[in-house]
């Protein structure tokens, strides 16, 4: 398709080390029903094949710009694409994921029945994973306004499927180049701070792959990323009590997440020292029986700890399933009576028995 002049939506594709994907995403891009687009992709100095892969759709179809430049991470990639970017209206699209046909025709719509917005969000598919074929977000009923305290409660609440004018990027600067995984959240956070208004399209309109080896699957760089991002919109919010105070609750629940996170990967390792360490300090964060328990557990016999994890009961044992809560608590609760009865006998062993006198 020949190339637009001055396209209404630019897509946002920053790449490293996608050859895998990169061909099926481009081809849910080319496959809008939309038409009045161009998708600017940065290789962000991948060592694959996904550089030739993308410059072999831009000789077929003029609205592929592609560029290339050294590793940087995924910010830098796409503040290169947005800088490369002619549209009024930016939709980020990652090399891994996927768009719905109706994709940009929906969200375009979107913003013509909320003129107001800034930035329109939805909701996707899970591809891969657990949730296969699930959405991520429970379906809703209708549009609706997130506001900046709905995102600081949870921290998905904006999809990475979205899109937004140029003006948002005008008003607060571009992507954060000393975050990865987070730099999303941490843009939708300054942006709604400076009055941007959200807008959430109920409809699902893409698919967001999960991977094992993706940036997001780090579940300890990615907590570090969300609680620096969190500390920074506690600076952002020093006038704003309600916000301060929801960031305060978050902060301490991943603050949590973090050295439960940390216990588990040492576990892992055999460092049980430094386990346990983490597991007695979550202790007393939380203060519950359950975590007291694992502590305990942890600082005697680490190696059923570590036995449990590798039997897969640990993906239940530190989950917040209540069920599988159940089960371990039942589990390391019978460890624990075991331990007792056995200490006992150990003193009773070394207890010398009664003398008799002779009268």
């Amino acid at each position: 398709m020949p190339e637009t002049a001055s396209p209404l939506v630019s897509i946002i594709t920053p790449a490293y080390n996608a050859a895998a994907f990169v061909s099926e995403t481009i081809e849910s891009a080319l496959a809008q029903t939309f038409h009045n687009f161009e998708l600017v992709i940065v290789d962000d100095g991948s060592t694959d094949s996904t550089l030739e892969i993308a410059r072999t759709y831009s000789g077929r179809d003029a609205r592929v710009r592609v560029f290339s430049g050294r590793n940087g991470g995924p910010s830098a990639a796409r503040n290169a694409a947005m800088r490369q970017a002619r549209g009024s209206f930016f939709a980020l699209l990652d090399s891994d994921d996927l768009w719905l046909p109706t994709f940009l025709t929906e969200q375009i719509k979107a913003f013509d029945r909320f003129p107001h917005a800034d930035v329109m969000t939805c909701n996707a598919y899970n591809l891969g994973g657990p949730r296969d074929g699930r959405p991520l977000q429970a379906v809703q009923p209708d549009f609706r306004i997130i506001s900046l305290i709905d995102m600081l409660a949870r921290e998905d609440a904006v999809c990475i499927m979205s899109v937004f004018r140029r003006a948002v990027v005008d008003r607060i600067g571009a992507f954060d180049e000393s975050l990865t995984g987070t730099c999303d959240y941490d843009f939708w956070i300054r942006a709604a701070h400076a009055g941007c208004v959200f807008v959430e399209n109920p409809a699902v309109l893409g698919q967001y792959r999960r991977r094992s080896d993706s940036l997001s699957a780090d579940e300890i760089q990615m907590l570090d990323g969300i609680i620096r991002v969190l500390r920074h919109a506690r600076e952002l919010c020093v006038d704003r009590p309600p916000e301060r105070a929801v960031i305060d609750r978050q902060l301490a629940r991943f603050d949590a997440d973090r050295l439960l996170a940390s216990a588990k990967a040492r576990l892992l390792r055999r460092e049980y020292t430094e386990a346990a360490r983490d597991f007695e300090a979550l202790a007393g964060l939380r203060g519950d029986f359950f975590t007291e328990l694992l502590a305990r557990i942890s600082r005697r016999i680490p190696g059923i700890l570590l036995l449990v994890y590798r039997l897969k009961l640990a993906s239940k044992c530190f989950s917040t399933s209540t069920n599988a809560t159940k089960l371990v608590i039942s589990t390391l609760g019978r460890v624990s009576a075991s331990l007792q009865m056995r200490s006992k006998r150990r003193l009773s062993s070394r207890t010398p028995p009664p003398t008799s006198r002779n009268r």
